[in-house]
């Protein structure tokens, strides 16, 4: 499995994130809006000391962007689900 995550414009010129998930030949492409909010963001990553297997019913959290008020709380050390609860806006990959 593969994914990019970038900043875009659409053809209007408005900011929008793309979105491509690749697992073998098939790929799914996700253009979404960026939410007008305050300049702060973050993006993390979850660090993974071993193997992980989640399905449908428990996926788990590996990555997150978000922005907007809350983003400077972030302690640090709690969960990727928590942080995006506490912010304005947030992306989580699972």
């Amino acid at each position: 499995m593969s994914w990019t995550f970038r900043q875009i414009k659409d053809e209007k010129g408005k900011d929008q994130y793309r979105l491509i998930i690749g697992l073998g030949p098939l790929r799914l492409k996700r253009d979404i809006e960026i939410p007008a909010l305050v300049k702060n963001s973050l993006v993390t990553s979850a660090k993974l000391s071993k193997e992980i297997r989640s399905n449908d019913a428990n996926p788990v959290a590996l990555w997150i962007t978000s922005a907007g008020k809350g983003v400077g709380n972030f302690a640090g050390m709690e969960r990727l689900e928590e942080r995006a609860k506490g912010v304005e806006w947030a992306m989580v990959l699972r």
